[in-house]
């Protein structure tokens, strides 16, 4: 009997280990990847949906709501933040030609970018041209591919006043600002290539509704700006501030 058992076992043996074997063959990361790529599209699928707090929040739900009253019209708004590229990000977007692509970070988003009416994106960095030397921290330089890629994923409203964009100087802020001049379909917020446009409140118009733009950083991370060219960067100050909210609303009259 434990000669049969001993048999039995010696069989078993093997074919527990060609299991482990077959099971270990199985490559987890087409598993992982099927898993991720089923999870992203759930989580695309959630953002183009209509959400549910807008039918269930109490502006709605309030007894003095009016369900049936006629809207004029509807804008779709998102916004996203902070578009910042490490030395990490630059170089996995570095191209054979020494060019670079970077339109597959986004495509994930693209659709619901582009589903909007105002699309919103805090680019943290300044675009000061790739002559500069691209680079990233401390002092950060996102390559110009970046913004053709904020483009092309359909971004039209660009927020430019951070901390971040005095780290390559006014050079890099005039840049920066040029380089958004090119893109007639971009609203370029926060930096000034003058003082007239510092004064001017820029707005965007869709549906048939304006909508005044305004964006502010509370610094430059120590970079000082000299007063003589304070106009380059919004930064906070509250009575500029309030000025320009009383003439945003001049404009939206």
């Amino acid at each position: 009997m434990l000669s049969l058992l001993k048999g039995k076992i010696k069989f078993i043996l093997p074919c527990l280990i060609f299991l482990i074997l077959l099971t270990a063959c199985n490559n987890p990361k087409e598993k992982k990847t099927k898993a991720s790529s089923e999870s992203n599209q759930t989580n695309i699928d959630k953002v183009l949906k209509t959400p549910n707090w807008v039918a269930n929040s109490p502006i709605q739900q309030s007894p003095n709501f009016n369900k049936n009253k006629k809207v004029k019209a509807v804008v779709n708004f998102m916004a996203t933040g902070d578009n910042l590229y490490h030395d990490s990000v630059i170089t996995d977007g570095k191209q054979i030609n020494d060019s670079y692509d970077y339109n597959y970070i986004y495509k994930n988003i693209k659709e619901a970018v582009q589903s909007s009416d105002l699309a919103v994106v805090n680019q943290e960095t300044p675009i000061a041209g790739n002559v500069l030397g691209v680079q990233g921290y401390p002092t950060f330089n996102t390559p110009e591919e970046v913004g053709q890629s904020l483009v092309d994923t359909g971004f039209n409203i660009v927020t430019q006043a951070t901390n971040h964009i005095m780290d390559m100087g006014l050079a890099g802020v005039q840049n920066t600002r040029d380089y958004w001049k090119k893109h007639s379909g971009i609203v370029s917020l926060g930096i000034n290539e003058n003082q007239e446009e510092r004064n001017e409140i820029k707005s965007i118009k869709k549906n048939g509704i304006e909508f005044a733009l305004l964006n502010y950083t509370y610094g430059t991370n120590g970079k000082n700006i000299e007063p003589a060219q304070s106009w380059a960067v919004n930064v906070i100050d509250k009575e500029a501030i309030k000025n320009d909210v009383k003439k945003a609303k001049k404009i939206l009259i």
